[in-house]
């Protein structure tokens, strides 16, 4: 191909081109010359999403998922991916890590975390898992991560696979059993992308087929999750606090879907009481996420709960109210006083949707 000399006002401008590759299809320098300066440039400043990672891509095989180069080959020196996080040491300043070997981890090494869910209670629906890399406290290297939020700028991590303590919903677990934890608690983390899993009764993981849903730069946002029964401070097989009898209906369904802001949404359909309940007990309903907001008396940040008390055919429409509870909400009926089972009788129905920011 011939190179013409390019003219500003009749004027030739002479282009040095003697580091140009102009072979762009062999297969070592084409992801090089989209990549390769990030390993040479002073980068500093906020990143925006889709700048902080590069060449990266994951994948599972037999409960192992593995971090890799973004077409599937091993990261090496001459086929790195990078990741971008904010520094511990230089506050205002940014850190670029060149990965040169995959990461991975089997679904056995997770046993006995429970990210914020009840102990020896499963959780049968599929749960995001947000896939990040923390910086360690002195700034020399970074590791790989789970927790269940993309929204934070920092993580405690609390677990690995020789510690299983990642217990809140908040806590991150660590890939590389070899970490000294209290390097990497509450430092910085780029996120990356996202997994799925479920945990059964003995708080064993299994991670999900990887979907559409799944992989790099992907979190999961406006996936409609399902929460199941005794989690977030409900009783075992129930949405309710522990305490007298449970109503029962007909139908019933919890959802919630997540974003990278930390906003929950949450819609509890609970249709055509069967079984009245019983007990001055209150009612209150666990949540996916521990609440930001326990203690000013918030736990939602909007919503609306009804019940249909087919006995007046009156809907009683409040704001949930939290208290200094991080993890339930309680409804407010007419006058200002809070349900109690034994309120709820047969064909009453009870509906919410709200919303919260996640601890």
């Amino acid at each position: 191909m011939a190179y013409k000399t390019p003219k500003i006002f009749g004027t030739d401008v002479n282009l040095d081109t003697s580091g140009f590759d102009k072979n762009l299809s062999s297969a070592d320098t084409k992801a090089q010359h989209a990549f390769q300066t990030l390993n040479d440039l002073d980068i500093g400043g906020t990143v925006s999403t889709g700048t902080e990672y590069i060449n990266l891509g994951i994948s599972l095989s037999s409960g192992v998922v593995t971090i890799h180069s973004a077409d599937g080959t091993a990261l090496s020196s001459t086929n790195p991916g990078y990741v971008r996080i904010k520094s511990y040491v230089n506050q205002g300043q940014v850190n670029t890590f060149k990965l040169t070997s995959n990461y991975s981890f089997d679904e056995s090494d997770l046993a006995g975390n429970t990210f914020g869910t009840t102990t020896s209670i499963a959780w049968a629906n599929s749960m995001p898992l947000m896939i990040g890399f923390v910086i360690k406290s002195d700034d020399s290297v970074c590791k790989p991560v789970l927790c269940r939020g993309a929204w934070y700028s920092w993580v405690y991590v609390k677990g690995k696979p020789s510690d299983a303590s990642a217990d809140a919903s908040n806590y991150a677990w660590c890939w590389d059993d070899s970490v000294t934890l209290a390097d990497y608690d509450g430092m910085p983390v780029t996120w990356v992308g996202s997994i799925s899993a479920t945990k059964n009764s003995s708080d064993q993981w299994t991670i999900d087929s990887l979907s559409s849903w799944d992989g790099i730069g992907s979190f999961q946002e406006e996936r409609r999750l399902v929460f199941p029964k005794g989690h977030g401070g409900a009783a075992s097989g129930s949405y309710f606090l522990t305490g007298g009898t449970d109503p029962a209906f007909a139908q019933e369904g919890y959802y919630y879907w997540i974003d990278r802001t930390g906003t929950i949404k949450c819609v509890l359909i609970q249709n055509n009481c069967n079984s009245g309940g019983v007990g001055a007990n209150f009612i209150a309903h666990g949540l996916p996420f521990t609440s930001s907001l326990a203690g000013n008396g918030f736990n939602a940040l909007c919503g609306t709960y009804l019940w249909y008390d087919q006995s007046t055919t009156f809907y009683y429409i409040r704001i949930p109210e939290g208290g200094n509870s991080s993890s339930l909400i309680y409804p407010i009926a007419h006058g200002g006083v809070i349900m109690t089972k034994v309120n709820v009788q047969v064909s009453d129905h009870l509906r919410f949707s709200i919303k919260y920011k996640a601890a």
